[in-house]
């Protein structure tokens, strides 16, 4: 027998999901990050040689760096840009202003012989613009985190 729910109720579940994903994604990337730093928050450092700028350098001179890896190697922001979700419904009574579905036990296409009218369900998520003030408000903190450093 297939599972019955409301339409409403199973789009929020997929959209819920879609965000949780999401969450993951973000909750992984900081604890990458993490790994740029010691245990006394100090970024991590790689020590190497680079030929010599100094202007009394000799031929084959070399100066050691220790840049941050962080700088070395950036790590690139993740984000779900886009998830499709895609099933079939029969449709059944409607439950207040919400239309109960009964999902197919398959989960696939329903057959031709189904009791009930069916529908083909498609929800696409597309990742948003980053809202002005948002966006402002990242840009004062990067200021105030240089003002910090100098």
């Amino acid at each position: 027998m297939a599972e019955r729910a409301t339409l409403r109720s199973l789009i929020r579940a997929i959209a819920e999901s879609v965000a949780g994903a999401q969450h993951e994604v973000e909750r992984r990337q900081a604890a990458h990050l993490r790994s740029f730093f010691d245990d006394d928050l100090r970024p991590v450092r790689m020590p190497m040689r680079v030929p010599s700028t100094r202007a009394d350098a000799a031929p084959g001179d070399e100066d050691l760096i220790e840049p941050a890896l962080l700088s070395l190697l950036p790590p690139s922001p993740l984000r779900i840009a886009e998830a499709q979700v895609a099933f079939a419904v029969e449709l059944g009574a409607v439950e207040g202003d919400d239309v109960l579905v009964a999902l197919p036990e398959t989960g696939g296409a329903p057959s031709a012989g189904a009791r009930g009218l069916m529908a083909n369900v498609v929800i696409r998520f597309r990742e948003a613009e980053i809202p002005g003030g948002v966006d402002g408000l990242l840009a004062q903190l990067s200021k105030s985190r240089d003002a910090s450093a100098d």
